[in-house]
C-alpha cells in the first residue's frame, strides 16, 4: 500500500478496493439508442477547452491537474473509479488473485492505440516499469510490485513484496504505449505533444503554436458513435489568461477550483456544474489521549463543528459535508449534517463527564482528567488558519478550550508519524472511497489516529474473503466507522464546470473525470 505524501496538502492516495465483476461500467457515453435520437437534431459538434501552465503533454509526467484531466481524453488505464465510485475495467478484461501477494491481470484483446497498433502487455509492463524506475507522479502506485511476469500477448502476472487483496486499485494510472514512447523518447517533448493513445479522442494536430486539435476515433474499443466530434485545445500561458479567454468566448469550457468563481466570472451567460473534488478535510484525533479514547467525546467534538455555517462563510458553498471520506455520488454515501451544541453537551454527560468550573471533566484511571486540547495547523495557508478558528470558536461555545498550533506541513508529518499530538487539522486527497479501511484498520500505515474497534476489525477481516463477501460487508463497515467516529470528518471541496449557455450534455462531472460523458456534449 503505498504511502502518504504531504505538498500543499496531505496526500493520501486512497489504493484499496475488491476483485470487480465482468460487467463493463460505461463511463463517458449516454446509451447508442439517446445518441442516435440527438443526432437528429442540429448541432454543433465541436468545442473548444483549454489549458495553462503546461508542462508536459506526457500523461506520466505532467504533475498539471489540467493537463492531466484532458490527457484522460486521450490516455486510458487499467482500471478506474465509475461515476458511483465502484471500480471499473478500462484495458482490463480479467484480474484474478491467485493469493495475498500474486495476482494476474488480462488486457483486452481488441483495443487499438491512435496510430493502429494493437494494445498488449507489454505496453502496461513498460509503463510499470517506467514507474518503477522514475521518482514520477504515479509512482507510489508500484512500489508494492516485487516483478513482473508476462504470460502472454494480453495477460501479465504480478508479484507483490507484501500481501495487498485490494492491489487492482493501484493500477489506475494511464498506459502509453511501449513502441511509441520506448527509451529516450519518452522525454520527447514532440513525442509527448504528438499524443498516441487509446481513449475517444485521437490528436489530429497543432492547429497554431498555442492550440491544436483532438477528434473522436472510430475504432475506439467502447463506441463508434459520438455527439463531439472534434476539440480544439487553446494552450495559455496562465490561468488568469485562460480566464480572459473563457470570459470573452474564445472558450466554451473550462475547469475550475475557485470557491470565489462567481465573483471573478459572474453567473450571466454561462452554465455551471458543481461536483466533490478529491480534497476531503478532517480533523485526526489522537487515540492515544485519554478523554479521545472516548468516542463519545469523539461524536460531541464532531457535532460542536457548524460545518454547513463554516462552509457558507469560508468557501462560498463550495464545498459538501462529509463525516467520512466518501463522495456524494458512492452508492455507500453516508452524511450526517447535524449540528447541535445540546446534544453534544448531552453526549459528553452519558459519557460520565462532569461541567465543572473548571470545564468538563471525568477520573479516568484515578485522575481527573479535563477536556482542553491543541490543534495543530498548517500555518502557510490562511484557508487552513480560518478553518481552524472557526473550529477553536465551535469547541469553546461547547465549553471546550482549544490553543491554535501553526506549524509547517514538514512539522506535522513529524508529530503525525510520532503521534504526539491531540488534533490536526488536514487536507486529504481521496483517490477511493475503500482506502477508509487502511485508515481504519489497526497498524495500517495510514491510521494516524491510531484507531482500534474490535466491530471494525471483524468487517475488515471478513471483506478479505472475496468479493461477495466485500460487497455485502462493506456498508456495514462504512456504518460502524460512522458510529465509532475515528475521525471528525468535515467536507469535501467542489470543483465547478463553467459552460457558455449554448453548451449542452449528459454532465456527470466527477473528482477522477470532471469531462465525464464528453462524447455526449454539443453546442
Amino acid at each position: 500500500m503505498k504511502k502518504i505524501m504531504i505538498v500543499l496538502i496531505i496526500i493520501v492516495f486512497f489504493g484499496i478496493g475488491v476483485l470487480i465483476s465482468n460487467q463493463n461500467h460505461d463511463q463517458y457515453e449516454v446509451n447508442t439508442e439517446e445518441k442516435k435520437e440527438m443526432m437528429n437534431e442540429p448541432y454543433v459538434d465541436e468545442l473548444t477547452l483549454s489549458v495553462s501552465e503546461v508542462d508536459t503533454f506526457q500523461p506520466l509526467r505532467t504533475k498539471n491537474a489540467q493537463v492531466a484531466n484532458l490527457l484522460k481524453l486521450v490516455y486510458e488505464p487499467l482500471f478506474d473509479y465509475a461515476a458511483d465510485e465502484s471500480l471499473e475495467k478500462v484495458l482490463a478484461q480479467n484480474a484474478s488473485k491467485i493469493n495475498a501477494k500474486t495476482w494476474i491481470v488480462t488486457m483486452k484483446n481488441y483495443v487499438l492505440w491512435h496510430d493502429g497498433r494493437r494494445l498488449g502487455a507489454d505496453d502496461a509492463i513498460f509503463t510499470i516499469q517506467v514507474l518503477m524506475n522514475h521518482d514520477l507522479l504515479w509512482s507510489d502506485n508500484v512500489t508494492n510490485i516485487e516483478r513482473i511476469e508476462k504470460l502472454d500477448h494480453d495477460s501479465i502476472k504480478f508479484y507483490l513484496k507484501e500481501p495487498d487483496d485490494y492491489f487492482i486499485h493501484q493500477l489506475i494510472f494511464p498506459i502509453i504505449p511501449k513502441h511509441y514512447f520506448e527509451g529516450a523518447q519518452f522525454w520527447d517533448e514532440k513525442k509527448a505533444a504528438n499524443m498516441n493513445g487509446t481513449g475517444p479522442y485521437q490528436f489530429v494536430e497543432a492547429t497554431s503554436a498555442s492550440s491544436f486539435r483532438l477528434e473522436f476515433y472510430q475504432n475506439w474499443w467502447k463506441d463508434s458513435l459520438a455527439k463531439l466530434n472534434r476539440i480544439n485545445v487553446i494552450v495559455y500561458p496562465s490561468y488568469g489568461e485562460a480566464i480572459k479567454g473563457f470570459k470573452s468566448a474564445s472558450v466554451d469550457m473550462m475547469v475550475t477550483n475557485m470557491v470565489d468563481w462567481k465573483e471573478k466570472f459572474g453567473v450571466i451567460g454561462l452554465n455551471s456544474y458543481g461536483y466533490e473534488n478529491s480534497e476531503y478535510e478532517l480533523v485526526i484525533p489522537n487515540h492515544n489521549v485519554p478523554s479521545l479514547q472516548d468516542k463519545n467525546v469523539r461524536k460531541a467534538l464532531l457535532l460542536a463543528i457548524n460545518r454547513e455555517g463554516m462552509i457558507n462563510d469560508i468557501y462560498h458553498d463550495n464545498a459538501r459535508i462529509a463525516d467520512l471520506p466518501i463522495h456524494f455520488n458512492s452508492q455507500n454515501n453516508v452524511v450526517s449534517v447535524e449540528y447541535s451544541l445540546e446534544r453534544a453537551k448531552q453526549l459528553l454527560m452519558n459519557g460520565g463527564w462532569l461541567k465543572t468550573e473548571n470545564g468538563w471533566q471525568k477520573e479516568i484511571e484515578g485522575k481527573t482528567v479535563t477536556l482542553k486540547y491543541h490543534l495543530l495547523v498548517n500555518k502557510n495557508s490562511s484557508e487552513k488558519m480560518r478553518v481552524a478558528q472557526y473550529i477553536k470558536n465551535n469547541f469553546e461555545e461547547l465549553g471546550v478550550p482549544v490553543e491554535m498550533e501553526p506549524k509547517s506541513l514538514d512539522e506535522i508529518k513529524k508529530v503525525l508519524k510520532e503521534r504526539t499530538f491531540d488534533l490536526v487539522l488536514l487536507s486529504i486527497d481521496v483517490k477511493g472511497e475503500c482506502d477508509l479501511i487502511e485508515s481504519v484498520k489497526r497498524n495500517g500505515e495510514n491510521n494516524f489516529a491510531g484507531f482500534f474497534s474490535n466491530d471494525t476489525e471483524d468487517y475488515i477481516e471478513r471483506m478479505t474473503i472475496d468479493d461477495e463477501m466485500f460487497r455485502s460487508n462493506f456498508p456495514y463497515f462504512i456504518l460502524s466507522c460512522q458510529e465509532e467516529c475515528p475521525y471528525l470528518g468535515l467536507y469535501f471541496k467542489t470543483s465547478t464546470i463553467l459552460t457558455n449557455k449554448s453548451v449542452k450534455g449528459n454532465f456527470n462531472p466527477t473528482w477522477n473525470y470532471p469531462y465525464r460523458n464528453i462524447v455526449s456534449f454539443c453546442k
